[in-house]
């Protein structure tokens, strides 16, 4: 097992098959690759979070000015977010609640909605809450994605 990894204006890359603990990225991105279990959090700030087929976060995952794609990947903990829409693809599961958290300030685009997408048989145990009643939020499930228990503050578009 791999101890974790901070950085500070620079990325962080995990292979395949790996495991690891938290991960911390300011000024860069975090990528996860196959089949990677993280015993932590996954967390950046100006930077997405990416995790490929297969993975496992034993924690949660959280980013601040980036996006997160999570593509067949486990989440046992919360998604949160401030600024960035959220892609869940390919029969997976998020066992917490997916968190958009209160912009402090006055810095979000208030023309542009944030989009959270669930497909492909993806799973969202937990709520979607959006902690800003001013933000704009679009969940859109598809192709079997769903929300097992409520939506709340937000705009839903399903197939």
């Amino acid at each position: 097992m791999l101890g974790g990894a901070r950085s500070v204006n620079g990325g962080i890359q995990v292979g395949d098959d790996t495991r690891t603990e938290d991960l911390t990225s300011v000024n860069g991105r975090v990528r996860v690759g196959e089949r990677v279990t993280v015993d932590g959090d996954l967390y950046a700030v100006n930077g997405d979070i990416k995790s490929g087929e297969g993975s496992q976060i034993n924690g949660n995952v959280e980013t601040i000015n980036g996006e997160i794609d999570l593509t067949g990947t486990i989440v046992n903990r919360d998604l949160e977010t401030v600024h960035g829409g959220i892609t869940l693809d390919r029969e997976s599961h998020v066992k917490g609640d997916v968190i958009i958290k209160r912009v402090r300030g006055n810095h979000h685009d208030s023309n542009k909605p944030l989009e959270i997408d669930i497909r492909n048989g993806y799973v969202v145990e937990g709520n979607i809450d959006v902690e800003d009643d001013d933000r704009e939020v679009v969940v859109r499930l598809s192709s079997g994605g769903k929300v097992m228990v409520e939506i709340r503050g937000v705009e839903v578009i399903s197939d």
